[in-house]
């Protein structure tokens, strides 16, 4: 099923950029102004310069990542390794006190339409976008980010493959402006090679994180593809590949904020809200940090509700009523945030997926404790507060070709761009 193959990377010069951890970034959606600015001062050579920089060449961010990339190949803070590699990446962080490795291999994957179930997506995509990032790609012709796939592997065969690198010296060793720390190997034995790739080759791969690039990696090998050459570099993208058994492997929930601008009732708001869950009042915690203990102790169906109109109380909603639709799976509506959108924000407050897409009334923040702080402080008018999503759900959402609201997933901590670039130039 999975064509999964070493390739000859392009990675930074240590002897020209000297630190690795001043020319990473987070992936290009996550990169605010603010973040932009400070990744330019970290380093001239900074990926971000590349996959989200200001315009600064004929005000156009595609010939500017151009220029940027022809520059850096130029002067030999990018080189090409001379042999085929994969690579071996371990992030270790800590999270709510407990600290985790999770460990990843990266290589090129070939791509394939989701119709031959072999790459398997959760979540819809939208426009924008992946225009943006397919003008990138043809202007490059690089892979400069990296696609997060999940695949299953009970037994652990792969890590504990890669495992033994372990002991090695790192090609790099980093840690973030997050505290996570990135680990880079390089996967140069023949046999090794082959074993992995021997032992993907039956498997699924599914997208935890990267829709819109995979996409859009699809829509360009589309358009490069050559009857005579089926296998060229442009069939492949950059895909870092994740055990979806692993342990260091986690997701975050993403909380929703309602901001100002929605207009509603709040007696009429909790009317309908009782119609289809039971509601029990908690006390604000005095520490708002504390409101992760009130988010693990959720039972099943269950979300928290703070609006400003009742500042002293938490709500908690659980789901009394079944929700049945005969043309989703079960996977999908039992999920707390599918639950959330259906029957919350679009059937009691009105907000549509167009108004989700355009984030016209929605505001999306990781900070359970930061999201109640905007309620406090007047940003914003409620928040609803959700558990994780498991992994577990992810997968079979995607086997039951359903995709989840947006912003389902976070998984954590995010795979970085720069760690290695891939060509797939036909030379």
């Amino acid at each position: 099923m999975v064509k999964f193959k070493p390739f000859k990377g392009v990675l930074y010069n240590k002897e020209i950029v000297k630190d690795y951890a001043n020319v990473v970034s987070q992936p290009y959606d996550k990169i605010s102004p603010v973040m932009q600015d400070e990744y330019y001062k970290k380093s001239e050579y900074n990926i971000a310069r590349i996959v989200k920089n200001k315009s600064e060449f004929d005000n156009n961010p595609y010939t500017t990542a151009k220029k940027y990339l022809d520059k850096w190949l130029g002067e030999g803070a990018l080189k090409q390794l001379d042999s085929d590699s994969f690579f071996y990446l371990e992030q270790t962080y800590t999270i709510f006190g407990n600290t985790h490795t999770r460990k990843a291999i990266i290589g090129l994957g070939k791509l394939h339409d989701y119709e031959d179930q072999v790459i398997m997506p959760h979540e819809q995509t939208l426009k924008g976008p992946k225009v943006d990032r397919l003008e990138l790609l043809r202007a490059t012709k690089f892979n400069v980010g990296q696609i997060f796939m999940l695949y299953r592997d009970p037994k652990n065969v792969v890590n504990n493959e890669l495992s033994q690198l372990s002991k090695d010296t790192p090609f790099f060793s980093i840690t973030d402006d997050e505290g996570v720390q990135h680990r880079l190997f390089l996967v140069k034995d023949a046999s090794m090679q082959k074993s992995i790739a021997s032992f993907l080759s039956d498997k699924k791969l599914y997208i935890a994180d990267g829709h819109h690039r995979y996409e859009t990696a699809l829509a360009y090998s589309k358009e490069k593809y050559d009857p005579k050459n089926p296998d060229a570099l442009t069939a492949y993208c950059m895909m870092t590949l994740v055990n979806a058994y692993d342990e260091g492997l986690k997701i975050l929930p993403t909380h929703r904020l309602v901001n100002n601008d929605l207009k509603y009732n709040y007696e009429t708001v909790m009317k309908e809200l009782s119609k289809n869950f039971s509601i029990k009042e908690l006390t604000v915690p005095e520490n708002l940090e504390d409101i992760h203990q009130y988010i693990e102790n959720l039972p099943k169906h269950s979300i928290l509700f703070y609006a400003k109109e009742k500042k002293t109380k938490i709500l908690q909603l659980t789901l009394t009523n079944d929700v049945y639709d005969k043309n989703l799976s079960k996977s999908l509506t039992d999920l707390d945030v599918y639950l959330l959108h259906q029957l919350i924000l679009d059937t009691i407050l009105g907000i549509t997926k167009e108004d989700l897409a355009k984030k016209t009334y929605i505001t999306y923040k990781r900070s359970p404790e930061g999201s109640l702080r905007e309620i406090q402080d007047g940003s914003h008018s409620m928040c609803f507060l959700l558990k994780s999503t498991g992994v577990d759900s992810v997968l079979s959402i995607a086997d039951d070709k359903q995709t989840m609201p947006q912003k389902s997933t976070d998984f954590y901590p995010k795979i970085l761009s720069g760690y290695v670039l891939a060509d797939i130039s036909s030379h």
